[in-house]
């Protein structure tokens, strides 16, 4: 029976996310949690939809050469942030926190997508008293 516990305690290693360790300003270690690499290759291909949707709009009609360039800045620069960022970690690895902070610079580029896209879809700004 003891070898049943040992294999799952082993397979329990195994699954486990990787770790990082950071310094943080009191000068105690801290663990941070690393994103799976499936995290990593998820972001990359909504990266890669991205210039999908562009070369779409370009094709289409509804974006100009200018503006389809200006919006590929855009994911040039989420490609360059999210190698500093794994650069910075000496890894090909993210943690939680820099996953979530590119997802939230993707969806908010993504959104600058649709709305050059469908300029008739904009949301009204709305105005305080």
């Amino acid at each position: 029976m003891s070898g049943f516990f040992s294999l799952l305690f082993a397979f329990g290693f195994l699954a486990a996310p990787p770790v990082t360790f950071a310094d943080n300003d009191s000068g105690l270690a801290e663990v941070a949690r690393v994103s799976w690499k499936k995290d990593v290759v998820g972001l990359d291909k909504k990266i890669n939809i991205l210039d999908k949707r562009i070369a779409e709009g370009l094709k289409a009609g509804v974006l100009s050469p200018d503006r389809a360039k200006d919006l590929t800045a855009d994911v040039q620069s989420l490609r360059g942030k999210k190698k500093e960022m794994m650069d910075a970690n000496g890894a090909k690895v993210l943690t939680d926190d820099q996953l979530a902070t590119l997802r939230g610079m993707v969806n908010d580029t993504a959104k600058k997508i649709y709305q050059a896209k469908h300029p008739a879809h904009r949301s009204p700004k709305t105005t305080e008293p």
